[in-house]
This record gives structure tokens, C-alpha cells and sequence, in this order.
């Protein structure tokens, strides 16, 4: 039995009942290099988030999968804060965004080293939170998947195999999600584990089925 893997542990389907899937707890939708950079106060946040928690918790909500990631602010410690305040579990994830929201660490780390670092979070926790990283949050360029991208994608799709973890990509462009499916594949991952985000933008239906049909094909 696959399990969520939450701020407050692992937890079965059995469990929980209505999640959120595309939440963002903390964002900064700012550049990695910009001063102040994520930077905020655990009570702040605790001052704005803990309410709108219990309104969702009021309406029948069970947990919501934070999709904040590495370079647009991801902040697992004020997640936690948030969770152990309301008793409310959080899917937090590992990975990063695409550019120019890319630390620069990541921006010279190896595809190993890349790979090594998101396998920790999802086996070790995320930094010194304990928390253990519950999915895989990347994205790709509009125009198409760039170099630095692509070796995130493939650090990513190497740990996602090692782990049976989802990845999650916001991906606006549909032939954008099929050159990210190809490189999961060639990396030996599984596209029946991979989950295209915001694939509304795309207006064209033909690649949406083919999207499908590829995923389909390695779907047990």
C-alpha cells in the first residue's frame, strides 16, 4: 500500500478524506538572488495561515499538498509550524522550479548530486525540519525543457525510481510534458507517476490524448 508521506508522518488513504492537491503555504515567487529572498517570521505566518487552515479544516479537508519548491521559496520548517499549530498535514516536496528561479548551488550541482539531494529529503527529511519529502516538485520552460532543466529532471527521475516517488511538474506547454516524459523514460522511470500541472493552459486536446496514451502505455 503506497502511504503520504505528511508533516505529521506517514498516514493511509484510509486515514484521510478530501485533499488539496496545488496549495502554497509560503511562496516567493522572486528570484533566488533577490535580497530577503523567502525570508519571513514563523509568527506571521502562523498569524495568516493558521485561520485559513481551519476554514478548510471546517469544510471537510484532511491535508493539502504544499507545492512551493526549491527557487520559488520553499520553507518546510514554516510548513511544519503551520501543521503542528492546526493538527493538519501537509505534503511537503523536494526538487526545484525551472529558470531563472534556480539557486545557484543547484545551478552547479552535478545531475549525482542533484539526485543524491532529493533522494535524502525523501528518505532523511527535508533539512533540519525532519520532515520527509512526500512528492517531487520540478517545472519546465514554455519554450521548451532548457539544459539545467533537463539534468534536474533526470536527478529527479533517477531518485523518483529509487523511491516510487511522484513527480509533479508545472509544465504549461503539452509537447513541453512530452519531452519530460521521454527523458523520465530514459532514465528508467515511469510516466504513470508523473503528474502534468496547469495542463489547462494548453488548448490543444490532440496533445492532452497523447499525453494519456504515454502514460497509459506503462500503467499497471
Amino acid at each position: 500500500m503506497r502511504h503520504l508521506y505528511t508533516t505529521l508522518g506517514k498516514m493511509r488513504a484510509d486515514q484521510l478524506g478530501m485533499i488539496l492537491p496545488h496549495e502554497h503555504v509560503f511562496v516567493d515567487l522572486r528570484t533566488p538572488d533577490q535580497p530577503g529572498y523567502a525570508q519571513a517570521s514563523t509568527e506571521a505566518v502562523l498569524a495568516l495561515m493558521v485561520p485559513q487552515i481551519e476554514a478548510i479544516k471546517a469544510l471537510g479537508v484532511t491535508a493539502l499538498v504544499e507545492c512551493s519548491t526549491g527557487g520559488v521559496g520553499r520553507r518546510a520548517d514554516l510548513d511544519l509550524a503551520v501543521s503542528r499549530a492546526t493538527g493538519f498535514p501537509i505534503v511537503v516536496p523536494t526538487g526545484n522550479y525551472r529558470e531563472p528561479r534556480i539557486p545557484a548551488w543547484v545551478q552547479n550541482a552535478s545531475q549525482t548530486q542533484l539526485h543524491d539531494w532529493m533522494l535524502s529529503e525523501l528518505q532523511d527529511g527535508i533539512e533540519a525540519t525532519g520532515v520527509l519529502a512526500g512528492w517531487i516538485k520540478l517545472s519546465a520552460g514554455d519554450d521548451g525543457i532548457t539544459v539545467l532543466e533537463d539534468r534536474i529532471l533526470r536527478a529527479a527521475a533517477r531518485a523518483a525510481t529509487t523511491t516510487d516517488a511522484l513527480i509533479g511538474s508545472h509544465t504549461i506547454r503539452g509537447r513541453v510534458v512530452m519531452d519530460q516524459l521521454d527523458i523520465i523514460e530514459a532514465e528508467g522511470g515511469s510516466p504513470s507517476r508523473f503528474v502534468s500541472i496547469h495542463t489547462q493552459a494548453e488548448p490543444d486536446f490532440s496533445l492532452h490524448c497523447s499525453d494519456c496514451r504515454a502514460r497509459r502505455l506503462d500503467r499497471i
